[in-house]
């Protein structure tokens, strides 16, 4: 195993992460060392407390995992746990499709050899996906060891034919869907904006920021219901600079799809998604609150399940979240979990015993 600590560690690592994270078939963004890359190139954060580890087979890349350390019981015990910030987010290990689960998190728990790293007595996930290859790292230790607890829900929308899942939608919904797509056609104009093109990004980018901010988004004291505060890309200079490090990063690699939806000259809705391997992720929405009778939302989903499914390459569209709205479009859900795996060593033990008392106290 060996350890790469911070941005100038990250940077000799790059291309052999790189190359790792191109052959994970069901990769997600924070698998992927472009993630990384644009959140070390914006202001602030804690980047060089990052330490990345790594496991290799003679020259090749088997597995890197991210991580920053806390202290818990006053210093007494060492939790590790992924790097998590508004940079940051839906966290997973970066792992080669033929390596050994078991054993690798064996040698990034207990590491052994010149490159020695400190164990740590607990790693703590934070939500994970279920089905994620931290999981499945996790759940392949001793029983005794992994503590789980489940969280929110992650929602996915699989691609198929377009005509048999516009088939399968509750007849209400497809009535709405065509009211909203009939509301459109009656206007002198409209089109659906498609940018991939890595020249147009800044445009693009400015210009999703400027519709974001015009709703409420943008507006620090406006509280929804269900949904998080107010929190557009444009009212922090930070997630500003990360997401616009984003779109050009993966733009690089072709994987950036900017997409606008414009009535009479007018941008009614705007989608940033990443596409890695077969899934589209959907990063960031944003929609001109004024033309709800359009159906902006909905019209854009429909519009990517429509470029989507006859190129039978992207399996699956990742909206992230849960929000109420997308039940109507048939999705399965994974859960979010948070996982809780106790090393061997004293400080290990002893956070087991206060996560069992913990639960004593709550009755579970």
């Amino acid at each position: 195993m060996k350890r790469f600590l911070g941005k100038k560690g990250y940077q000799s690592l790059q291309d052999d992460w790189q190359t790792l994270a191109e052959s994970v078939a069901l990769r997600s963004f924070y698998q992927h060392p472009a993630w990384f890359h644009a959140y070390f190139d914006r202001p602030s954060g804690f980047s060089d407390e990052i330490e990345f580890r790594c496991v290799y087979r003679g020259s090749r890349l088997l597995a890197v995992l991210p991580l920053t350390y806390r202290s818990r019981l006053r210093g007494l015990i060492s939790e590790a746990t992924f790097p998590i910030s508004v940079g940051l987010y839906m966290p997973d290990i970066c792992l080669a499709a033929d390596a050994d689960k078991q054993l690798i998190w064996d040698v990034m728990r207990n590491p052994a050899g010149p490159d020695k790293a400190p164990k740590w007595d607990v790693f703590a996930t934070g939500p994970v996906l279920e089905s994620s290859a931290i999981s499945g790292c996790i759940r392949r230790t001793a029983a005794r060891r992994p503590v789980k607890s489940k969280a929110d829900r992650c929602t996915f929308i699989d691609i198929i034919n377009y005509e048999d899942a516009y088939k399968a939608l509750k007849k209400k919904f497809r009535g709405n869907l065509n009211n909203a797509r009939n509301r459109l056609e009656a206007q002198d104009s409209f089109e659906f904006l498609l940018i991939t093109d890595s020249e147009d990004m800044d445009w693009a980018y400015e210009h999703f920021v400027e519709l974001e901010m015009s709703g409420w988004k943008g507006k620090k004291e406006d509280v929804r219901e269900r949904y998080p505060a107010p929190a557009a890309i444009g009212l922090s200079k930070s997630k500003y600079l990360f997401y616009k490090n984003v779109v050009h990063e993966f733009a690089k690699k072709k994987s950036t799809e900017i997409c606008f939806l414009k009535v009479d000259g007018r941008t009614i809705g705007a989608q940033i998604l990443i596409l890695l391997g077969e899934t589209s992720y959907l990063l960031k929405t944003a929609f001109d609150e004024s033309a709800k009778g359009y159906s902006p939302g909905h019209l854009m989903i429909d519009f990517a399940l429509r470029r989507y499914s006859p190129e039978e390459t992207v399996k699956s569209m990742c909206l992230i979240t849960d929000y109420d709205w997308f039940k109507y479009w048939n999705p399965r859900y994974i859960h979010y979990t948070d996982l809780r795996d106790c090393n061997v060593t004293i400080g290990g033990q002893l956070y087991r015993g206060a996560l069992k008392l913990q639960r004593l106290l709550k009755g579970d």
